[in-house]
């Protein structure tokens, strides 16, 4: 190898170590153990196309292990903006745009019916949405307190 190599990560244009293939931002960087993966691993010898990240989606019955919204996959996650504001917000700022979500394709979980139905969301199914710790026999609970039409479907 001579001394002004190339760092052998695809995107870079540092020169590598002396005796070495990386430069000094990626040394200690491993390439992804998936046969054919050209990404760097972050976790468990992985990328994050791969699982690097903890767990997968949610859903019962899927495998996935490629998360995009909280902890849900991309089939799962798909979103788009709701057509009807909600009435009870202020401002459009980016904490609350996320409340104006709709889920596009709903899920086996209670999860996918928060927030369908403009006129039933409130402030209570909003906490429910942003909580880290979400159980789904909890949150029927409380649709069901709340006469939310999803409770009865879950």
């Amino acid at each position: 190898m001579s001394a002004s190599s190339i760092c052998s990560i695809t995107t870079c244009t540092q020169i590598a170590l002396p005796g070495k293939f990386k430069c000094l931002k990626h040394k200690k960087k491993s390439q992804c153990t998936v046969a054919h993966c050209p990404n760097l691993c972050n976790k468990r010898g992985v990328c994050v196309g791969h699982g690097a990240r903890r767990g997968g989606c949610r859903v019962v019955g899927c495998r996935s292990t490629q998360r995009r919204v909280g902890h849900f996959c991309y089939l799962h996650g798909k979103q788009q903006p709701s057509s009807t504001p909600h009435s009870n917000h202020g401002p459009v700022g980016p904490k609350l745009q996320s409340h104006m979500m709709t889920v596009v394709q709903p899920t086996t979980t209670p999860l996918g019916f928060i927030c369908q139905d403009t006129a039933q969301c409130n402030d209570l199914q909003h906490q429910m949405m942003d909580s880290p710790m979400l159980d789904d026999e909890w949150i029927v609970e409380c649709l069901a307190a709340l006469d939310h039409p999803a409770a009865s479907s879950a």
